[in-house]
């Protein structure tokens, strides 16, 4: 019966395999509505739950700082350059064992520091006094995708001899370097808004293959009621009817993960809440495929 219901499927005529590209087109489309949206959701958690090393406390320092091996010297500011936010943290360690900020392998050592893709990119393509020269020292390599919201984000880690960093206002001793997720206002109301557009999304796409599945159903059922007369039972009719579904299902389905697959680099480089968001993280993971594939 299954090797019956994939001919009738695919090699009865025109008409039935118009039916199954239609069918599988609406199932598609649905598929990439469903992924786009699941794959912009990843990226937002994945941000919005990205740790805040921006909010690490610290304690002013005092005179035994020192022999403080496990800490460091921290001052965090902002910059503004053509209207952009630069991150900047002066930094200097007191030991080996000092805490390393993310993106990083190692602490800067004074006269050198460590800037965002991005950063680094703008620093090579301007002028050196219009911005280069802010940082004392020399690159030395980018800060990793743990310490960014998104590749557009500017920061910058730089080293400085310890005397000159302590005597700096606002600097503080670190002994331990923030790892929870920084306190946003609309973190909330952006995955409810996620949430909602999953669900306003969803009841077009039933309607969409709900529509395409009924083309020509007459002739369908004309087709099973000429096997029910020449003897066939309700389920092998049922096997044969399943068959036609199944099919067209995976067909769309496949068909709809290559499209996302296609439009992926596109989405990526769309800003959804003013920012943003890597590449990577814009993706439905595993879990979102297989839970579209089972819809």
């Amino acid at each position: 019966m299954y090797r019956l219901g994939l001919r009738l499927t695919v090699r009865s005529g025109r008409e039935p395999f118009v039916r199954l590209l239609v069918t599988a087109v609406a199932v598609g489309i649905g598929v990439v509505i469903m992924l786009c949206v699941l794959a912009d959701f990843h990226a937002f958690t994945t941000s919005s739950s990205r740790p805040s090393w921006e909010s690490t406390q610290g304690q002013a320092p005092s005179r035994s700082y020192p022999s403080a091996a496990r800490s460091e010297l921290w001052n965090y500011s902002n910059d503004i350059y053509q209207g952009q936010t630069i991150e900047r943290l002066d930094i200097a360690g007191l030991g080996s064992h000092a805490p390393v900020p993310p993106g990083i392998s190692r602490l800067p050592a004074s006269g050198e520091y460590y800037a965002s893709p991005a950063l680094a990119a703008l620093i090579r393509s301007v002028p050196r006094d219009e911005l280069g020269a802010r940082f004392p020292g020399s690159l030395a390599g980018t800060i990793g995708q743990q310490a960014l919201t998104g590749p557009d984000e500017l920061v910058i880690y730089i080293g400085y001899p310890r005397a000159k960093l302590a005597g700096l206002p606002a600097t503080t001793l670190v002994s331990r370097i923030a790892t929870a997720p920084g306190r946003q206002i609309w973190t909330h109301y952006f995955r409810d808004a996620f949430v909602v557009g999953a669900i306003a999304f969803l009841f077009p796409i039933l309607i969409l293959v709900g529509t395409a599945t009924r083309l020509a159903a007459a002739r369908r059922e004309e087709r099973y009621a000429a096997l029910r007369l020449v003897g066939a039972t309700a389920r092998q009719i049922s096997v044969i009817s399943s068959v036609d579904a199944v099919i067209s299902a995976l067909l769309g389905a496949a068909l709809g993960i290559a499209a996302f697959l296609a439009l992926q680099p596109w989405l990526a480089g769309t800003a959804i809440t003013s920012q943003r968001y890597f590449a990577s993280d814009v993706t439905p993971t595993a879990a979102g495929y297989l839970i579209v594939l089972i819809g």
